[in-house]
């Protein structure tokens, strides 16, 4: 059982129960050596040194520990059988949402500045993990509400529970963004946020950039196919796409791109005979993210 955590970028001290603990902690997170992690926790070089009254130290080679990264951990752990109250997993959850970087997610947060959720949006999917002690028991009354809330909107397919990591997937039936309207309603309403309209605002922003990420992807690929492709015919459309796209990502859209922009979401000029591949995007971002794009090129410099 894990009875204590202290968290940070540079340093994890976890705390047992007993020293069995400490060697079960041996036995399925390290390999050859006992004094690294497990690489199929960490990728890079994790170093262990393990302290009296069972507790173990952490400490990162070169990069530092982040959200992810000791998620991935802690749900190792869990997954392998060690267990911990809500109180303590939810302190430990609380903290790498506070004390560690989330990169591209976003830390909902509800009365006194407390954080509840950590969320992101990917392909169009969002999800959502608990980082503190009421959300963090999929039994829990909130929980449940929560889940509940989002399977009753009809902007959500499905949702999904990993008892595990205690996250929820959220599946939309129709547009990313009635789902996120769908989610930051049912947040709301189960208390795990304070100002609706902001949270929806910063979730439409990360559906807008997950959105760009993929259509980047697209185009990037095709600007690099070979020449005897069939779409490699439409490499310089391609880059001028990429380019505008790096200005939605950066949020910088100089006049240049802003007229191509306008072009792109009408699929007027140039961009009126492109293959669907290339425009399709545009005609998503028109459909869902016209208040958000119309902003950035109010924003961007002239």
């Amino acid at each position: 059982m894990i009875t204590y955590s202290s968290i940070n970028r540079t340093r994890v001290v976890l705390g047992f129960a007993h020293k069995e603990h400490v060697r079960d902690f041996k036995e399925k997170c390290t390999t050859l050596d006992e004094s690294i992690v497990s690489r199929a926790i960490f990728p890079d070089s994790v170093h262990i040194k393990y302290e009296g009254g069972n507790r173990v130290v952490l400490t990162p080679e070169t990069t530092e520990f982040t959200f992810s990264s000791v998620s991935v951990m802690i749900n190792h752990m869990i997954r392998h059988g060690f267990t911990t109250g809500d109180s303590v997993l939810g302190a430990m959850l609380e903290q790498i949402a506070t004390n560690l970087p989330v990169e591209d997610k976003l830390v909902l947060r509800c009365v006194n500045d407390k954080p509840t959720f950590v969320v992101s949006v990917t392909h169009d999917a969002i999800d959502l993990a608990p980082v503190t002690e009421r959300y963090v028991n999929p039994g829990a009354q909130g929980f449940r509400e929560l889940v509940s809330q989002l399977n009753r909107d009809g902007a959500v397919s499905s949702v999904e529970v990993d008892s595990i990591s205690r996250s929820i997937h959220v599946t939309p039936s129709g547009s990313i963004c009635g789902a996120l309207k769908a989610l930051s309603l049912a947040l709301d309403k189960a208390g795990a946020i304070v100002n609706n309209s902001g949270v929806l605002s910063q979730l439409m922003d990360m559906a807008l950039a997950d959105v760009t990420a993929n259509e980047l992807r697209t185009v990037r690929n095709i600007s690099r196919y070979p020449v005897t492709h069939p779409l490699s015919r439409y490499k310089d459309a391609a880059l001028t796409i990429e380019d505008i796209l790096v200005g939605i990502r950066n949020r910088e859209l100089n006049e240049t791109i802003k007229r191509k922009l306008t072009a792109a979401l009408k699929g007027s000029g140039e961009f009126s005979a492109l293959p669907s591949v290339l425009t399709k995007g545009f005609a998503k971002l028109s459909k869902d993210f016209s208040g958000q794009l119309d902003k950035i090129i109010r924003n961007s410099l002239t």
